[in-house]
């Protein structure tokens, strides 16, 4: 198993700005030490004769033309159902509290 200290746990909580209990640095101290050796094992992995690849579904991205005013709503028209619209925008409810 890969040694990994209890403070390069303590050092990768501090980086991720987490606070860990004693067990917590424990239980992680295994799990990370596992993580470690399983990545360990894929270097065993013999790609020496493996083509590089980017994609492997062979699938091609599908464009269209963009064109302007199609089925589109004018500003008028999209705000003609409510009387709430403020500077040209719909007005709604506030999402934040005033302190």
């Amino acid at each position: 198993m890969v040694g990994i200290t209890k403070d390069q746990v303590k050092h990768i909580s501090r980086l991720s700005k987490l606070s860990l209990s004693k067990d917590e640095v424990n239980k992680f101290q295994k799990q990370l030490g596992e993580i470690v050796e399983y990545v360990r094992t894929l270097e065993l992995v013999k790609l020496n004769d493996t083509a590089p690849t980017s994609q492997t579904t062979e699938l091609t991205n599908v464009y269209r033309n963009d064109l302007i005013g199609v089925d589109g709503l004018d500003q008028k028209s999209a705000l003609s159902g409510t009387e709430e619209v403020y500077n040209g925008y719909f007005k709604v409810p506030s999402i934040f509290k005033k302190v």
